[in-house]
């Protein structure tokens, strides 16, 4: 594809993109419109404490739809449907909540395990430099060649793990947080559509 090609085709494109503007609500949250004709696969049938947990297609769902919005953007799911009644609204809303509750509780805990690894690897990362530097003055050239590269490939592991994966995990962190205040509403369709 010539450069040209490519830059028309990214300017229809750019286009279109425009005009696919998210609708909010009255309290300016992003809405995911999500319609649930038979709602037997919204719970996973696993879950770990008492509360259900809602299945990963729904839990696909929902992210799928909010890949293109900024990590901390205030959401509502409005779940269009007639098959769901009363007593599963509140299982359902409770379910979304505990599935994310434990992704953001995991992440947490990654988090915290990541900086004690970064802690680690910075403190081995300076007492190998530490080696390095005394072999250098015992005119041991090779071996504190040697241990200066695994030096510094200790404090860039270091810098790798604090900089960039906590970064990207602070990010999933504001996400996870979006969801679990996320506003859940329930309407009917009309027309199509069936009581279980």
């Amino acid at each position: 594809m010539k450069f040209r090609e490519y830059r028309e085709l990214k300017k229809s494109i750019d286009k279109e993109l425009a005009k696919r503007k998210h609708e909010r609500d009255e309290d300016g949250r992003v809405i995911i419109n999500m319609t649930v004709n038979d709602d037997s696969n919204f719970l996973s049938p696993f879950s770990e404490n008492r509360i259900s947990v809602i299945s990963t297609d729904v839990a696909d769902f929902i992210e799928n739809n909010t890949h293109s919005l900024p990590p901390n953007e205030k959401l509502t799911l409005r779940i269009h449907s007639n098959c769901i009644d009363e007593n599963e609204k509140k299982i359902y809303n409770d379910a979304i909540k505990e599935y994310y509750t434990e992704k953001y509780l995991a992440n947490e805990k990654e988090v915290k395990r990541n900086f004690f690894i970064a802690f680690m690897l910075l403190l081995a990362g300076i007492f190998v430099l530490a080696i390095s530097f005394f072999l250098t003055d015992l005119n041991v050239e090779i071996w504190s060649y040697v241990v200066d590269i695994v030096a510094w490939v200790l404090l860039w592991e270091a810098a790798d793990i604090s900089l960039l994966v906590n970064r990207t995990l602070s990010i999933q962190r504001k996400r996870y947080l979006a969801y679990l205040s996320m506003n859940i509403a329930y309407t009917s369709v009309q027309g199509t559509g069936h009581r279980k």
